[in-house]
């Protein structure tokens, strides 16, 4: 179990969280106020035209939705301006913690050749075709308009913004935030079991609807293993990219629906990808993560190597 001393390891991890969350609300916010500037803009220009002192409510209601509306046309956009925004904050985070790594001289665990990578391919294919056909069934038997909308507003977009916005930007903020800092955060002091734990259940509560909420806790666990099995952020957060393009590259291409056109194709494509994500996870337990013995350092530096 590593070992830094932190003041207050409660705000050690949930500080960093609430910043994240803090950040996206503000972004947000700021978008909204500048979408909301022309349209307020006009409508008071409108209203002194008509010798009016205030604006009506209808109106001011009518620009409000506008507004709202414009918000859930670029919804994706605006989630990559979030997750671009808070990634200074967590690199920075990241950094500092891997420099405290080498001032207690804290053994970390050895990382995972690059022949290891490639099985991470197979694993995110698995995992995006298996949970997705299983989103559906869940959506067939418990209908969620919330997810629906979610969907909705996820695909709406050209492919190549899905790809930028979804498949890269968003994986990789995700996971400098819930791996890169959480996890191993929570990992100074706990068990892996439990560190994977919390991080998954915080990853999980960032998505707004029950059913993306429970992809989210699992798949969070299973990039937290990812973690600590390779011993390098790189592997969550290539596994997490994979997971991302593979769904948004089989939905472009109309696999999914081939898929949910039978039931029968259905079922066979999530017991395939519970049977290859098996495998891989055999191959993953057959790391040897264990920490090596080193000599401490000459030097307290940051090194290109924190980020493998």
């Amino acid at each position: 179990m590593n070992r830094v001393y932190r003041k207050s390891p409660f705000w050690s991890v949930c500080g960093p969280f609430l910043i994240f969350m803090g950040i996206e609300m503000a972004v947000q916010t700021i978008v909204e106020m500048i979408v909301m500037i022309p349209y307020m803009a006009q409508l008071l220009a409108s209203s002194m035209k008509e010798g009016s002192q205030s604006i009506p409510t209808e109106d001011a209601a009518e620009v409000l939705n506008q507004v709202l509306t414009v918000m859930a046309e670029h919804q994706v956009e605006i989630a990559a301006l979030c997750a671009l925004c808070t990634l200074p904050m967590t690199i920075f985070l990241f950094r500092k913690d891997r420099k405290l790594e080498q001032t207690y001289q804290v053994p970390v665990n050895k990382k995972a050749g690059m022949s290891k990578y490639p099985q991470l391919l197979i694993l995110g294919a698995a995992f995006s075709v298996g949970f997705t056909c299983l989103s559906a069934m869940a959506e067939i038997a418990f209908y969620s308009e919330q997810y629906q909308e979610a969907q909705t507003i996820a695909y709406a977009v050209g492919f190549p913004v899905q790809i930028l916005c979804l498949g890269i930007l968003a994986p990789l903020a995700e996971e400098m935030m819930f791996r890169g800092v959480l996890f191993k955060r929570y990992r100074e002091n706990n068990s892996f079991s439990r560190a994977a734990i919390y991080s998954a259940l915080l990853f999980a509560l960032i998505h707004n609807n029950t059913i993306q909420m429970i992809y989210g806790f699992v798949t969070g666990m299973f990039l937290a293993y990812v973690c600590e099995k390779y011993g390098s952020i790189l592997a969550p957060v290539f596994l997490h990219i994979i997971m991302n393009t593979v769904s948004l590259i089989f939905t472009e291409a109309g696999v999914f629906n081939w898929l949910a056109a039978e039931p029968f194709r259905m079922a066979c494509a999530v017991i395939l990808s519970a049977f290859f994500a098996s495998v891989v996870y055999v191959l993953i337990q057959k790391i040897e993560e264990k920490p090596e013995p080193k000599e401490p350092p000459t030097e307290n530096k940051i090194t290109p190597d924190m980020f493998r």
